[in-house]
């Protein structure tokens, strides 16, 4: 073989293992990257995911969700280390037609963006190949708080039921409370109320000392009612009232009302409130006033009752309910609800982008 053809062959095997160093380049070092990637990808998604729910429309809401983002993205790893989240990698904003846009405005933001990166990222082989020592790696995500929604269904509710009548004259945020009583010895606004059948004595005590012992309540269901005096009904509200540990909270229910003549509940431990979600039904033509307390009518939301006072003896025999429209309580296992009665449903976060 002549000199010439030799040399010819060390300039081809020379391209041919550049060629290939570079191949193996592409493949090793973009490969790597794509999986860091991946990598950064995931606690983005996490971080975001862990912030929105702390967007609460205040400035201390905006903080805890900064906070759970960095916490949360250091919880995971990229490139073997874990992710640390600047200041500036975690923005709040608006999510709003696919668009995010920066804000730091507690009551506007819904969303937050985070950007997880690796600066800096050494190559095995891009250095040699395309003299790159190193990549930079990121991936953002976007994650909104959707908006909350009447809830449509319960898991857990108290057996109180009233007609929709009685909470359409009083809008959200209009009215501080709202005070209701039943009692076959006057005017009947609200009753017992069961998913199974017209409650009896005996359910009444099942269902006030086991909220979930009904099922799931979902917008739709029917909801039976009756209004009867039930001593022994009454009077399990008025243990289950002394045996709570909630209590009476003046600045969302306001001035606390007198104890009644009578009542069940031990001036010791009056201020003690029984609270949970109530049904609320449609009561369809008819008026409050003549809404009749024995038949059955479809469920079409709730409203968050606190239940504070009770007469077991003697005549009228009342329960008393106050409903707060204008402060939310979140609880609920979906939206759709036709109610809002200063209850909510929030959907769980998504990651958008």
């Amino acid at each position: 073989m002549s000199r010439r053809n030799r040399d010819g062959n060390v300039i081809v095997s020379a391209l041919l293992l550049l060629t290939l160093v570079g191949f193996t380049a592409l493949v090793v070092d973009v490969g790597y990257g794509r999986t860091v990637r991946y990598q950064l990808e995931a606690a983005a998604d996490a971080a975001a995911h862990a912030a929105v729910p702390y967007l609460d429309g205040t400035s201390a809401g905006l903080t805890s969700a900064r906070a759970s983002a960095t916490t949360i993205g250091a919880a995971n790893r990229a490139n073997g280390a874990p992710v640390v989240l600047a200041s500036t990698d975690i923005v709040t904003g608006v999510w709003s037609n696919g668009t995010f846009t920066a804000s730091n405005t507690p009551a506007a933001v819904n969303a937050v963006q985070v950007t997880a990166r690796v600066p800096s990222l050494d190559t095995f082989f891009g250095s040699i190949a395309f003299d790159v020592d190193s990549l930079s790696v990121r991936s953002a995500a976007v994650a909104v708080r959707p908006p909350p929604a009447p809830p449509g269904g319960a898991e857990c509710f108290l057996p109180i039921t009233l007609p929709i009548c009685a909470l359409e004259k009083y809008p959200t945020g209009t009215l501080a409370s709202i005070d209701f009583q039943f009692s076959t010895g006057g005017t009947d606004n609200a009753a017992w109320g069961s998913l199974v059948d017209h409650p009896s004595a005996s359910d009444i005590v099942t269902y006030l000392g086991s909220c979930e012992a009904q099922g799931q309540a979902v917008v739709g269901d029917t909801v039976y009612v009756n209004n009867g005096v039930v001593a022994s009904g009454l009077q399990e509200v008025g243990r289950q009232i002394e045996a709570s540990t909630t209590e009476w909270d003046t600045s969302k229910l306001g001035p606390q009302p007198k104890r009644m003549t009578g009542s069940a509940v031990s001036a010791s431990k009056y201020g003690r409130t029984l609270e949970g979600p109530i049904l609320v039904f449609d009561q369809g033509a008819q008026d409050c006033s003549s809404v009749n307390y024995t038949q059955s009518y479809p469920l079409v939301g709730f409203a968050w009752g606190v239940v504070y006072d009770v007469k077991a003896s003697g005549s009228p025999k009342d329960v008393k309910v106050r409903i707060n429209n204008t402060v939310t309580k979140d609880f609920g296992t979906m939206a759709g609800g036709e109610v809002d009665a200063g209850v909510i449903y929030q959907p769980a976060p998504m990651v958008v982008r």
